[in-house]
């Protein structure tokens, strides 16, 4: 029995340790990517964070991948994992973010109004008339 309950020990025990790599490297990635982030090399940040999601399962890293893809411009990206985080994730303040961030990229674009065209009078130039001569005996 003793040797059973050892290698049971040991099988989890080995277990644990194969799953503790794997998150060891999604948090050093994540690190990483968080690196990329604040040097605003954001679509090198949002690969990482994805690197780091695919070894931990956390779906924090496919909303931070969402968060630097919105960053860097990518607004299709951006929107696809944030609505892969809505589907994952359970943390209700995260999906409401995720959802009003989601709207604000999809809502249209205000259009801005023509500026008037502004048109400035221009006064025509007075005409000068020159004074006929006055000849005595005309009917003027």
């Amino acid at each position: 029995m003793k040797s059973l309950i050892a290698a049971l020990l040991m099988c989890f025990l080995m277990t644990g340790n194969v799953l503790a790599q794997p998150i060891g490297e999604a948090e050093t990635l994540a690190s990483q990517a968080k690196e990329q982030f604040k040097a605003k090399d954001f679509e090198v940040a949002a690969k990482l964070f994805m690197v780091a999601y695919a070894k931990s399962h956390a779906p924090a890293m496919i909303y931070n991948a969402a968060r630097a893809y919105e960053e860097a411009g990518k607004k299709a990206d951006a929107i696809a994992m944030f609505r892969m985080y809505i589907s994952l994730s359970k943390d209700e303040a995260g999906i409401a973010d995720a959802k009003e961030r989601i709207a604000k990229m999809e809502a249209p674009k205000p259009v801005e109004p023509p500026k008037p065209v502004v048109v400035q009078a221009v006064a025509p130039k007075p005409v000068i008339v020159p004074k006929l001569p006055v000849v005595p005996g005309s009917n003027q």
